[in-house]
């Protein structure tokens, strides 16, 4: 077995990215002939467009390794901007299918979410909504301080340090991923028959 070259490497992934983008702009076309509920098509494409964004942005950090830092900062914005619109997009097919929403998950909402007491529906969907967000939120300013730390070379990609930032922003970063991520599996384990309809 030999490794690819980079080129090869660079070269393989670009092919990949253009089917991905292929694969995204027919699903989207669809999307379009058929926009009958604006409400929730709009966020799946916003979340179908985290594929070729992800794809794009990789294959910039494989093609140019001093700029990676940059690329994969934008491709993990758009990953928590993603998770996020997923979350609104399950939420409005609840309020669209299910009015009113508070009605419909008054007996299915969990009474606890970790620490927290859920008084009503609302708390509940307020925590999750909450759990979800601080994720774009961390991840948008981790995203900055990368682009700060890398121009005054205390940066260090890949290198778990303590007089580097990087070890420090994976660690917040993954912290805040595992939030968002058991805020939304709560969230649709208080909802998951609600949901069935969208298998």
């Amino acid at each position: 077995y030999q490794p690819l070259s980079p080129f090869k490497a660079w070269y393989y992934a670009m092919y990949c990215v253009i089917g991905a983008l292929g694969i995204t702009l027919v699903t989207l076309r669809q999307h379009w002939v058929n926009y009958t509920k604006p409400d929730l098509q709009r966020y799946i494409i916003r979340v179908t467009f985290f594929v070729p964004t992800y794809g794009f942005y990789s294959w910039l950090a494989l093609h140019n390794p001093k700029g990676a830092p940059y690329f994969n900062a934008i491709r993990e914005i758009y990953e928590a901007y993603a998770l996020y619109c997923f979350y609104i997009y399950l939420v409005n097919f609840l309020k669209i299918e299910y009015s009113p929403l508070k009605d419909t998950m008054a007996q299915r909402a969990p009474r606890k979410i970790c620490c927290c007491s859920c008084k009503t529906p609302r708390h509940f969907i307020t925590w999750c909504k909450i759990g979800i967000l601080q994720y774009s939120i961390i991840r948008t300013t981790l995203t900055f301080i990368v682009v700060v730390t890398q121009l005054i070379g205390v940066y260090g990609e890949g290198q778990l340090v303590p007089n580097k930032s990087f070890l420090y922003i994976t660690i917040i970063s993954a912290m805040s991923q595992v939030v968002a991520i058991v805020h939304l599996t709560i969230f649709y384990r208080g909802t998951s028959d609600l949901l069935r309809p969208l298998r």
